[in-house]
């Protein structure tokens, strides 16, 4: 399950964009008069992704929106840089990360650094090989030297404390751009 943080550049929002957003998904939670947050499912996010410019021309309403996953601080940092970078469009946060690092603002791969810095380190190795094998937990349990039911445990477990469900392609693609940049970073 996907979470998305929006903020509303006008004023629509009992009548235009709580129908909008509930539309595509559920949980519809305003966290601020202009700030929501709301979860749905892949699909649903490549849907609202295809027609928002459409809807948006059409409904007379803008706002940016962040495709992510649930963690506030993330969310947060995550819609602060897409209100800098890409206002009244929506974004997935693996492109985020490259857009902010282009403009070298580090906001957000700090905020991801601090959710990744409490996890321990034999369950951030598995999440790493969980993407290096293209989700192919068998593959991965064996380059582990693990058990495949262990793999699953330590990937659950790594889901459990991040939030970041690596089985979700958006998700797993936005590890892996944070971890491309993190690991260019110290070259």
């Amino acid at each position: 399950m996907l979470r998305i943080i929006l903020k509303a550049h006008e004023s629509h929002r009992e009548s235009v964009i709580e129908p909008f957003c509930l539309s595509y998904g559920q949980d519809l939670v305003w966290i601020a008069p202009d700030t929501a947050t709301f979860s749905l499912e892949h699909a649903s996010s490549i849907q609202l992704r295809v027609l928002y410019d459409t809807v948006r021309d059409d409904l007379g309403f803008r706002m940016t929106m962040v495709i992510g996953f649930d963690h506030d601080l993330v969310l947060g940092e995550a819609l602060a840089v897409a209100l800098d970078w890409v206002p009244g469009q929506i974004t997935e946060l693996g492109d985020l990360l490259i857009l902010a690092h282009h403009h070298n603002d580090q906001r957000l791969a700090m905020a991801i650094d601090r959710v990744l810095s409490a996890v321990e380190k034999d369950v951030l190795e598995t999440a790493r090989m969980q993407l290096l094998t293209g989700s192919n937990g068998v593959l991965a349990a064996q380059l582990l030297y693990i058990h495949r039911n262990t793999f699953r445990y330590r990937l659950d477990k790594f889901i459990q404390l991040t939030g970041i469900d690596l089985r979700e392609p958006t998700l797993a693609y936005a590890l892996k751009v944070y971890g491309t940049l993190a690991q260019q970073s110290l070259e």
